[in-house]
């Protein structure tokens, strides 16, 4: 659960950067402007998709019901099977969320390169 809130933290801080980007832009010739508007609304699209909320697979004893006239061993078989199936998934959706939160990253540096270039240009 630790991993899931550092990754939203860090979603967030871009977040943050995206959208002061996209506000100093103004003040940047149009086609750097452009540009990096467009990458920094892609860095707060893909930083926002990282946020969003997954199902994450839990364990209901609902379905653990039937098991309880089972042998002990075929008991506790099902259950590792069952909580290695929900650790698997889980690994899976975090590194979805990473990969999302990669691709923010690399958008907003693309746009914060691109933006500072603009000023560059403007001042000479």
């Amino acid at each position: 659960m630790a991993h899931l809130e550092a990754l939203d933290n860090k979603a967030g801080i871009v977040l943050g950067f995206a959208g002061l980007l996209i506000t100093l832009a103004p003040d940047v010739p149009v086609g750097f402007q452009l540009v990096g508007v467009i990458a920094g609304a892609a860095s707060i699209a893909l930083a926002l998709a990282s946020f969003w909320p997954r199902r994450f697979p839990v364990l209901e004893p609902s379905a653990l019901r039937r098991y309880l006239r089972a042998e002990e061993s075929i008991t506790r078989l099902t259950v590792h099977d069952t909580l290695e199936d929900f650790v698997n998934e889980g690994s899976d959706i975090l590194q979805s969320k990473g990969r999302r939160l990669g691709r923010a990253l690399a958008s907003l540096s693309f746009a914060a390169t691109v933006l500072a270039l603009g000023i560059v240009v403007e001042a000479l």
